[in-house]
């Protein structure tokens, strides 16, 4: 086992069980994207040395540096469905020798399935394979290839095409005339026995000339590109410009495309402006940052499927209110612990179903103000510490009422090392102790 295998073993394990999961729970719309992330990172990294992250990833047109995932999304809900990590050359190579090798020892047929941008964009749409949905890729996944295997695969495909132009009439589209923004030429590739249309490779222009290769939608037109601009349309001295509306023709093929293309991008935008797990949390351990991120992924799609799934009216105003909320519900997670309660004790004294009840720590019900959705703090009353909290001590607080008095501890569970809640225990509410007082 080579040392990047071993480093890789520390978090594929985590990314395997959120695809798994994802693909067994979750139905996706009839529209995915592909397309990649990174996870922030500048810490020890590369092959040259056997320690920090295995493979860097450092592209000039991302905005951080770090670990490369490749991903597919949910164009309708913006859900991350599967998550595939970027490791080096060497370390895929020996990926795809073990898989088939697994496959009757086949290795011609795992050399014959395409491109790098197809393989990969084979494996993040299997689990849907013959269930007739679309998918759009960038520049990395695209080409004749990858709509070909697509198409094999059950499923639409559209992509823009750029440096995989192999088998694309890139020679007769790239210098095809295009005199204005919407004007567009269109190739065909028709099955002489079916008569049907396989394959549509279309030259379009707005900006600048884009490249597109499809199986579907085939010359349909699309909805227009509408852009609000300011133009000088009077010549006069000192007259303002006016605003007018650029119209921009499509096709329906391209329309489709730009529809998904920023689906991974704006769920990217929301995990590092909004969230930022990766500069909020320090470590210098890569691992531990990759899990973040990853973690960060998970809740960036809480946040999607909570936008999707709740009324309008019942909506939180921002991420980062929900952000707020998700932590304080995980600071403190039980979910599936039972929380048992202690019998009443017929010879106990004290003031009844309060001392019969086991105590322990819970989340107050007081809110820091009638307007406020965050919980009131308060300084924990062990002596000697001088930490905030949250909890409360369930027996002495009155679990109804949030203008009694709060008897605040640190939650033991989160504060690594808090004897508070045990010493009040053992002081106000053990048997032994209220004998003795009598």
């Amino acid at each position: 086992m080579s040392s990047e295998q071993y480093r890789w073993m520390l978090v594929d394990n985590f990314v395997d069980n959120i695809n798994e999961y994802r693909a067994r729970t979750f139905v996706p719309g009839g529209h995915l994207e592909a397309d990649e992330s990174i996870i922030h990172w500048y810490g020890v990294r590369g092959s040259f040395v056997d320690a920090g992250i295995p493979h860097y990833a450092a592209i000039e047109r991302k905005p951080d540096n770090g670990a490369e995932i490749q991903n597919l999304a949910d164009v309708a809900s913006g859900i991350m469905l599967r998550l595939k990590i970027v490791k080096s050359a060497a370390e895929e190579e020996a990926i795809a020798a073990a898989a088939a090798a697994d496959e009757d020892n086949d290795e011609e047929v795992a050399a014959d399935e395409g491109g790098k941008g197809t393989q990969v964009l084979s494996e993040l749409v299997a689990p849907w394979r013959d269930s007739g949905r679309l998918v759009t890729a960038d520049a990395y996944f695209a080409s004749v290839e990858a709509a070909v295997k697509m198409k094999e695969a059950g499923l639409h495909f559209i992509g823009n095409v750029k440096q995989c132009s192999r088998r694309f009439p890139m020679e007769v589209l790239g210098n095809a005339t295009l005199p204005k923004r919407g004007c567009r030429s269109v190739l065909a590739s028709i099955n002489d026995d079916t008569g049907e249309t396989e394959l549509v490779a279309i030259a379009w222009v707005d900006r600048n000339r884009r490249l597109f290769i499809a199986t579907t939608c085939g010359l349909g037109e699309g909805e227009k590109i509408q852009r609000k601009r300011l133009r000088q349309l009077d010549k006069s001295r000192r007259a303002p410009p006016d605003k007018v509306v650029i119209e921009v023709a499509q096709p329906k093929a391209i329309a489709k495309y730009y529809k998904g293309a920023g689906t991974i991008d704006r769920h990217n935008r929301i995990r590092a402006d909004k969230l930022r797990l990766d500069r909020n949390l320090g470590t210098r351990h890569w691992d531990k940052r990759f899990n973040l991120g990853v973690l960060g992924i998970i809740c960036v799609d809480a946040f999607l499927f909570f936008q999707q799934v709740v009324s309008a009216n019942n909506r939180m105003t921002s991420c980062l209110e929900f952000f707020g909320r998700l932590a304080d519900e995980l600071v403190d997670n039980q979910e599936g612990i039972r929380i048992t309660r202690a019998a009443a004790d017929p010879g106990a004294v004290g003031n009844g179903a309060a001392d019969a009840a086991e105590p322990t720590v819970r989340k107050t019900i007081k809110m820091k103000n009638k307007e406020s959705t965050h919980r009131a703090q308060g300084r924990c009353g062990c002596k000697g510490c001088t930490r905030k909290s949250i909890f409360v001590c369930s027996v002495c607080t009155d679990a109804t009422d949030p203008d009694q008095k709060q008897f605040w501890f640190c939650n033991p569970t989160t504060v690594e090392g808090s004897e508070c809640f045990a010493e009040h225990v053992h002081v106000k509410h053990s048997k032994a102790h209220r004998e003795g007082d009598n």
